[in-house]
């Protein structure tokens, strides 16, 4: 979070208690990196369906004033969608695992072949390019478990970040204290 202004006395309070919040959430999901993962997809899931409830009711209302929306089939996947993600929230997450595992594999691949065609290969990138490639690889045997672990770190992470950023903004001398 990045402050653009000075926060004015009565509020600093607040903020403070929002940045510890912060730096708390981003601990709690670096240690319990699985459930905050977990839970991010259901959140996603409750509103896709929630989003695709309300397309439904609105082309609804629009049939019963007579008129074609043209999207009738639209909220009825949203629908679908919203509710696999919210039953079947480890099988997403293990599809996420292998299209992001593929990619940082192909990355890794693709890198490692450019580094090796330029001429004077550095040993530092080539050793880098072979890691993301492993991780990958990782990523995609560990399944929804390790998806989740990276969604809930990366997400702590930035949280964590987020929050001491804001604290230290707070403390180091606001312009209206």
């Amino acid at each position: 979070m990045q402050l653009y202004s000075p926060v004015p006395d009565e509020f600093l309070a607040h903020a403070k208690m929002a940045a510890r919040i912060m730096i708390l959430i981003g601990v709690l999901a670096i240690l319990l990196p699985f459930y905050f993962g977990l839970f991010s997809v259901l959140i996603l899931g409750g509103a896709v369906l929630a989003s695709g409830i309300l397309g439904v009711a609105y082309n609804w209302q629009l049939a019963r004033l007579g008129v074609d929306s043209g999207a009738k089939l639209a909220p009825w996947l949203f629908v679908l969608l919203g509710f696999l993600l919210l039953t079947t929230p480890k099988l997403t997450l293990s599809v996420a695992g292998l299209i992001i595992g593929t990619g940082l594999m192909a990355s890794g691949a693709m890198g490692w072949l450019a580094e090796k065609h330029t001429g004077q290969p550095s040993v530092l990138w080539q050793l880098r390019h072979v890691i993301t490639g492993i991780f990958g690889l990782v990523l995609i045997l560990s399944g929804a478990a390790g998806t989740a672990w990276l969604i809930g770190v990366f997400f702590g992470l930035n949280m964590l970040i987020a929050g001491v950023s804001l604290w230290m903004t707070l403390t180091a001398g606001n312009p209206m204290s």
